[in-house]
């Protein structure tokens, strides 16, 4: 069995290098664009300086996220989400449902949950709740509308959620035969797998503008 620690810190630090990623995409841009901005208005550059004193950074880069707004259209963007938040009920169930990676901090240990007949339910509702939050502060269709995503790209993305169902029930099938599980525990490998590919390709534009592959 693939060690716990080392496949939620590979999660945790793929999830930081594309938030840094990201920001380094978006000024990279900004830089290449405001440059070749001033080589084409070096002759007005000094009636434009006022008012670009007025800006802030801030709303200078608010602007030019508008500047690149590219919808990547509805289907794909629910799809999108759906896919993140699976994501993250994914985490919660594959390192905090399963008994067999940590019996001290499985949702197992608390016996009046467990006792009820809805109480993977509550806890799958928990998770819900968490991984909408971060999905609301994160705003991936956001995210996506900054880059431009090949038709290919685009369907393995939104593939990405059927991917994560394995993740959502490997630790629940686990979790109703414990302790009888046996052999049949090194199935949670297949959910750390899920986890791991299904989070690259979420993440793959912006590796991939990154990287400056071209697709």
């Amino acid at each position: 069995m693939f060690a716990p620690v080392l496949v939620l810190a590979f999660i945790i630090i793929l999830g930081i290098l594309g938030a840094i990623c990201h920001k380094m995409n978006i000024d990279a841009v900004y830089k290449k664009v405001k440059d070749l901005s001033a080589a084409i208005h070096s002759e007005t550059e000094q009636k434009g300086k006022a008012e670009e004193k007025k800006m802030s950074n801030e709303e200078k880069m608010k602007n030019f996220r508008r500047f690149l707004y590219n919808p990547q259209g509805s289907t794909f963007n629910t799809l999108a989400l759906s896919a993140w938040l699976l994501l993250i009920v994914g985490i919660f169930f594959t390192f905090l449902l399963t008994p067999q990676i940590s019996e001290d901090w499985t949702f197992l240990k608390a016996a009046y949950l467990v006792s009820s007949s809805l109480g993977i339910f509550f806890f799958g509702m928990l998770a819900m709740i968490f991984g909408l939050i971060i999905v609301i502060v994160s705003r991936p269709p956001d995210v996506y509308s900054l880059y431009i995503i090949p038709k290919g790209l685009k369907r393995a993305i939104m593939a990405s959620w059927l991917i994560l169902l394995v993740p959502i029930a490997i630790p629940t099938y686990l979790a109703v035969l414990y302790p009888y599980a046996g052999s049949i525990s090194d199935w949670i490998d297949i959910a750390f797998v899920c986890l791991a590919v299904s989070q690259i390709l979420l993440l793959s534009p912006i590796f991939i503008k990154a990287l400056g592959v071209k697709i």
